[in-house]
């Protein structure tokens, strides 16, 4: 005599056969994510990396003087960018012309890069200057202030505050 075989048979609703694919897409969907941002902090990480390594100079004067390049580069190339709103009506960008060389028709931005050149070393150039008390000159003169506020960021996230505080 042979021994039956028993078959065991699920039987599955519609609604549960849904739910067991929304769940198995939603795994998939996780999974997915997690991956991304696995590959996303690798890519920061390394990003990171690369720019320390570019702003990192063999001296600290070397260092020094490519955080300072880049610092002066910021304001020409806001003052070069065309003058236009995005979607909020903020403003961006001065429209001034670019140079090309010629300095025909750059006299504004010429004006300018040889004048925070002018500034820089002069900054630098005397041992006797407090270059901490600089920042405050210029909120003296000027009425802007950049500076750090408590938490080490500002309302953005971003480090520094640039709101004149008046």
């Amino acid at each position: 005599m042979r021994a039956a075989k028993l078959q065991t048979r699920i039987t599955y609703t519609h609604e549960q056969i849904e739910e067991i694919k929304r769940k198995a897409a939603n795994e998939a969907l996780e999974r997915a994510r997690m991956e991304l941002r696995k590959e996303t902090r690798r890519y920061l990480d390394e990003e990171f990396e690369e720019r320390q390594k570019l702003l990192k100079g063999e001296t600290a004067a070397d260092t020094t003087l490519q955080l300072l390049t880049l610092t002066m580069a910021i304001p020409v190339m806001v003052l070069c960018r065309p003058n236009t709103k995005d979607a909020d009506g903020r403003r961006h960008g001065f429209g001034w012309k670019v140079m090309n060389g010629s300095h025909d028709g750059q006299k504004k931005l010429q004006r300018f890069v040889d004048e925070v050149m002018s500034e820089v070393n002069g900054i630098f150039g005397d041992e006797t200057a407090d270059i901490r008390r600089y920042a405050e000159k210029c909120y003296e003169e000027c009425g802007v202030r950049y500076k750090l506020d408590e938490e080490g960021g500002d309302v953005d996230g971003k480090g520094l505050d640039p709101r004149p505080e008046v």
